[in-house]
C-alpha cells in the first residue's frame, strides 16, 4: 500500500484537529508548574511554559535527538531544525496549528525532556501520536520505544497502546487495532475517550466492510512498555505507586462491535466458512495469544463469602509453588465475584500484570469472557465455560474437570474388556452431567450402557431398592460407574458387592472427602477411582490431613506452573503437576491425566498402571 492510501484510511479530520496536546490528562496533579492541558480546538487550554529543571534522562534526550535528527526529515522539520529552535510546547502548539505535524512532532519530543516523569512521557507519546498520523512508522517506533523506558502511569498506557493502533489500522490490521483499544472509556479524559472511539468506529466500518475470504485477521501479541505501571528497578511488586483509571464494567457491545466479534468468531472456528471453492485463500485463524514474560502474576480469587475457604486454599497452593519454582515471580490477589470481576482483571492490567489466573467461580468467568474484545492478556482460568463459543484467543481454561476423570474410566474399562456397563448416579443435575459424559465416552469407545439406576441423595433407605434391581435389568453387564459422595458411596457400595458380586466398580474422585477417615472408608475398599498425585503422596506420607482442601491446594500449585509453561505445553508438551499430568488440547483447554487408586483397610493406594 502507498503512503498516500495509508494516511487516508482515515476518517476526514480524524487527525487534523485532535493532535495538539490535549484532553488526555496525566499532565496535572504531581507538578504545579505545568498546566491541566495543552491547546486543543476543545476550549483552550494552555501550557506552562515555565519548564521545571532538566532531568537527569538530558544525556539519554541527547543521544537520542541525534539519533532522530540523522533520520530524513521532512523539509517542514528541516526547516525548522536549522533555526535551531529553543524546544518549548507553545511552539510545537503553533506548528501544529500552522500544518507542519513533522516539525510540531519533533519540537514535542525535544521539549519533553524538560518534563519529569509522568509528564516527559505524555508529551513523547503526543509526537508519536503525530508521527503516526504521517505514516513515519520509523520515527513513531522510536518515540515509543523511548517512552516505555520509564514507568508508564495508567494513561500513559492507554495513550501508548492508542498510537499501536493507529498504526495497526493503517497497515490495515483491524482485529489488532480494536484488541489493542480500551473497550471501557467512561472514565478517560474526553479528549482521549472522543479519539479512541472514533477510532474504533473506523477500525470496525472498515473490518465489515472488507471481504472475509481477503482478510487476514493477525493477532500480534503486543508488548507492554518495558518498565511497568507503579514500579522501580527495586520494588517489584503489583502495588500501584501511582494514581489508576479506576475502569468499570461498561455497556454490552453495539450491536456493530457483536457483529464483527460474531464474523472473527465463525471464521476462526471454520476456515473454509467465507470459502466458495478449496481453492480460494482461507483466512487465517487469530494465534493464542501468549505473555511475554511472567514476571508478575495477578490471581482473580474470591475471599469473601462461600468461597473465601476455598480461594485461601488455591492462593496457599499458588504462594508455595512461588517459593519452590520462582522466587523472582511477584504475585498480586485482587479479591473478586461475578459484579466485579471485569474491573478486577482491568486494574490487574494497569498494576503490570503479565498475566492473570483466575477467576474460580463460573458465573464471574462467564462475565468475563463475555466480552472478548476486553481480553488484551492472557487468562488462566480456574474453571471451565461449557461451550466453545466467542472466546477470546486470550483465554486459557484449566480446573478439576470431571471428564478428564470419566474419560480415563471409560479408557480402563474398555481396555480391560469391559464393554457392557451399568451406570448409578444421584437424581440431580449432577448426577445426570455425570450420566451422559460418561455414556458419551464410553459408547464413543465402542462400549454400551444396559442399564442406568438413578438414586434419590437424601433417602439413603431407598438404596438397597435400586441396587437389587440391577442384576435383572443389566444382564450381562461387565462393570459398573458410580458417581457418589463419600457418604453416598459408603451406603452404596456394600449393597453392590452383595448383589454384584466382583464385578468392579469405577468412580471419579469425588468419592473421597480428601481427608483421612478409614474407619468409615473401609465400605469404600475395593473400589477404582482416579486420584491426582498430590492425594496418593500425601497419604502415603501421612500428612493429608494438613489442608482442607487439598485438591483445590494443588490446584493452586499446578495453575502458577501452568502460568509458566503456555508457550511449552501450546506445543504440545506435558507438565507432570500435583493434579496430574497436563496437556492443552486446540481449545487452549487444559486436560489432566491422573493416577489409579483403590481402598485398602479405609486408605487410598496408587494401583500404578
Amino acid at each position: 500500500m502507498n503512503k498516500y492510501n495509508r494516511q487516508h484510511i482515515f476518517l476526514p479530520g480524524l487527525l487534523s484537529g485532535v493532535l495538539l496536546l490535549s484532553g488526555c490528562g496525566g499532565l496535572s496533579g504531581t507538578d504545579n508548574r505545568v498546566a491541566k492541558t495543552l491547546e486543543s480546538t476543545a476550549p483552550s487550554a494552555t501550557f506552562n511554559t515555565s519548564a521545571p529543571q532538566a532531568s537527569s534522562t538530558d544525556g539519554t534526550a541527547r543521544a537520542l535527538n541525534s539519533t532522530l535528527r540523522a533520520q530524513p526529515r521532512s523539509a517542514a522539520a528541516t526547516q525548522q531544525a536549522n533555526q535551531v529552535e529553543k524546544p518549548s510546547i507553545v511552539r510545537a502548539n503553533q506548528l501544529m496549528r500552522s500544518g507542519q505535524k513533522a516539525a510540531a512532532a519533533d519540537m514535542y519530543y525535544r521539549s519533553a525532556f524538560s518534563y519529569p516523569s509522568p509528564q516527559r512521557e505524555r508529551i513523547i507519546l503526543q509526537a508519536a501520536e503525530i508521527s503516526a498520523s504521517l505514516d513515519d512508522q520509523g520515527r513513531t517506533a522510536l518515540y515509543l520505544q523511548t517512552a516505555a523506558r520509564s514507568p508508564l502511569t495508567a494513561l500513559n498506557k492507554v495513550r501508548y497502546r492508542y498510537v499501536k493502533a493507529l498504526l495497526a489500522l493503517q497497515d490495515k490490521q483491524n482485529a489488532q487495532a480494536l484488541r489493542l483499544l480500551p473497550a471501557d472509556t467512561a472514565e478517560l479524559p474526553s479528549g482521549l475517550r472522543d479519539k479512541i472511539t472514533l477510532l474504533r468506529q473506523h477500525a470496525l466500518n472498515q473490518q465489515l466492510n472488507t471481504p472475509a475470504s481477503a482478510t487476514t485477521y493477525v493477532d500480534k501479541s503486543v508488548p507492554p512498555p518495558a518498565a511497568t505501571v507503579g514500579t522501580t528497578n527495586t520494588d517489584r511488586t503489583l502495588t500501584p505507586t501511582t494514581p489508576r483509571v479506576n475502569y468499570q464494567s461498561g455497556n454490552p457491545p453495539s450491536d456493530l462491535q457483536q457483529a464483527l466479534n460474531n464474523r472473527l468468531v465463525s471464521t476462526a472456528s471454520n476456515p473454509t466458512a467465507n470459502t466458495a471453492t478449496s481453492t480460494e485463500v482461507k483466512p487465517k485463524v487469530l494465534t493464542p495469544i501468549l505473555p511475554q514474560t511472567t514476571s508478575r502474576i495477578a490471581v482473580l480469587l474470591p475471599d469473601s463469602g462461600s468461597l473465601a475457604n476455598v480461594g485461601n486454599e488455591i492462593y496457599q497452593g499458588i504462594q508455595d509453588a512461588q517459593a519452590i519454582h520462582g522466587d523472582e515471580i511477584r504475585l498480586k490477589r485482587y479479591s473478586t465475584d461475578k459484579n466485579n470481576v471485569i474491573s478486577q482483571y482491568q486494574q490487574a492490567i494497569a498494576d503490570g500484570a503479565d498475566i492473570v489466573v483466575g477467576p474460580l467461580h463460573k458465573d464471574a468467568l462467564a462475565t468475563l469472557t463475555a466480552r472478548p474484545e476486553l481480553l488484551q492478556t492472557p487468562v488462566l482460568s480456574l474453571n471451565y465455560l461449557p461451550n466453545q463459543g466467542n472466546l477470546s484467543h486470550a483465554l486459557y481454561q484449566f480446573g478439576l474437570s470431571p471428564d478428564d476423570e470419566l474419560r480415563q474410566i471409560a479408557e480402563l474399562a474398555l481396555k480391560r474388556g469391559q464393554r457392557n456397563g451399568v451406570i448409578m448416579v444421584p437424581d440431580s443435575a449432577w448426577g445426570n452431567r455425570l450420566k451422559q459424559a460418561f455414556t458419551q465416552i464410553y459408547q464413543q469407545g465402542g462400549g454400551n450402557i444396559l442399564h442406568t439406576a438413578t438414586y434419590s441423595p437424601a433417602k439413603p433407605a431407598d438404596y438397597l431398592k435400586q441396587v437389587q434391581s440391577l442384576p435383572s435389568q443389566a444382564d450381562g453387564a461387565n462393570m459398573i460407574f458410580l458417581a457418589a459422595s463419600p457418604t453416598q458411596a459408603r451406603f452404596l457400595h456394600p449393597l453392590l458387592k452383595a448383589q454384584a458380586g466382583l464385578m468392579p466398580v469405577y468412580a471419579t474422585s469425588h468419592i473421597f472427602s480428601g481427608r483421612e477417615a478409614r474407619q468409615k472408608d473401609i465400605d469404600l475398599d475395593g473400589i477404582i477411582y482416579t486420584e491426582i498425585p498430590y492425594i496418593l503422596q500425601k497419604t502415603a506420607q501421612g500428612s493429608l490431613d494438613k489442608l482442607k482442601y487439598p485438591r483445590l491446594y494443588a490446584l493452586g500449585m499446578d495453575s502458577f506452573q501452568v502460568a509458566r509453561s503456555l508457550a511449552s505445553l501450546l506445543q504440545q508438551q506435558t507438565l507432570d503437576g500435583r493434579t496430574g499430568q497436563i496437556s492443552m488440547n486446540a481449545q487452549r483447554r487444559l486436560q489432566r491425566r491422573m493416577e489409579f487408586a483403590t481402598f485398602i483397610n479405609g486408605q487410598p493406594h496408587s494401583l500404578r498402571q
